[in-house]
């Protein structure tokens, strides 16, 4: 027989330990700078998102930050791909193929650039956001812990309060 003791999962830790939302979160987080783009640093925002609603620490908070923003940035490579084979198929029936090489290569380095802000911003948008969310459950764990140790005078005083005898009881003796 084993002497080890076992650990069970209850829902939530299980979800959690297996990362089943983390995709999820990463989504949201690139929904959220998809719809914010026309603000600047947009992807902080994405980012943060993520990094609160994963809330597993700041390393955590960094992947899913820069999942989200690789998640929010592949709108950008579908515009190249399109614009790549429209220009390829332009160069084949035209039999120019320096012009649209060299624009293809100006443009992709323009998409790289614009990928790696995204994937940056939201990397450091899910650190803030999973900074601010461990921040947060300390606060609510401080409070918990100070309403608890409250509840435990409150009650140990009316435990004193029961066996001191009262002034009634005195004088009937």
């Amino acid at each position: 027989m084993s002497t080890e003791p076992t650990t069970r999962l209850t829902p939530d830790s299980a979800a959690t330990a297996r990362g089943e939302n983390f995709y999820l979160h990463a989504l949201l987080g690139a929904v959220v700078t998809f719809f914010t783009a026309i603000i600047p640093f947009s992807p902080v925002i994405g980012g943060a998102v993520a990094g609160y609603l994963h809330a597993e620490g700041t390393d955590r908070g960094i992947r899913i930050g820069a999942v989200s923003g690789l998640m929010a940035s592949l709108p950008l490579v579908a515009i190249f791909v399109l614009m790549f084979t429209v220009m390829s198929i332009g160069s084949f029936v035209t039999g120019e193929v320096a012009g649209p090489v060299f624009v293809m290569v100006m443009v992709g380095i323009v998409f790289l650039l614009v990928a790696l802000y995204t994937v940056g911003l939201s990397a450091a948008g899910g650190y803030l956001g999973a900074s601010y969310a461990a921040s947060r459950a300390e606060k609510v764990a401080a409070k918990d812990e100070h309403q608890s140790e409250m509840d435990e005078a409150a009650v140990e005083t009316d435990i004193s309060e029961r066996d001191e005898p009262t002034a009634t009881e005195d004088d009937g003796r």
